[in-house]
């Protein structure tokens, strides 16, 4: 089957539902906890990465945003690089909850100087070029 690399909408898109779905996570034990905002932070973050290892222990190791956005990791990546990945892959999603001067400035970093010139440079994010260059395609035809 031919493939394609993703594009960086479709990258962002499958973080988007991966955020979602941490968020979903995180509400039972927000509520079960009463936690003040910075635990709830952490808890957030835990869910992200807990969510982003649940499929190292199925066939197709994808996450619930690359099987909604139908994309593929390109190869089968050794252990270890898959949680290298997801270990900086939720060090960068908690870029969105922490902040230094005004908020969302680490962001705004990560996005701009990290993200984005990696996937122009190398087609893969920069967690995932640290990783192994692990790179996501999409099925075509």
């Amino acid at each position: 089957m031919k493939t394609r690399p993703t594009t960086t909408l479709e990258k962002l898109a499958t973080s988007i539902i991966n955020i979602i779905t941490a968020i979903f996570m995180a509400i039972p034990i927000w509520i079960a906890a009463e936690p003040d905002i910075t635990t709830a932070k952490f808890i957030l973050v835990y869910m992200f990465f807990l969510h982003n290892i649940i499929p190292l222990f199925f066939r197709e190791k994808r996450d619930i945003g690359m099987i909604l956005m139908k994309t593929y990791w390109e190869d089968s990546y050794k252990p270890y690089q898959r949680i290298t990945y997801n270990v900086l892959y939720s060090a960068s999603m908690s870029t969105l909850l922490f902040w230094v001067y005004f908020p969302f400035d680490i962001l705004l970093v990560n996005l701009l100087l990290l993200q984005l010139p990696s996937i122009l440079l190398t087609k893969t994010t920069f967690h995932g070029y640290i990783s192994g260059k692990m790179e996501t395609v999409k099925h075509i035809g």
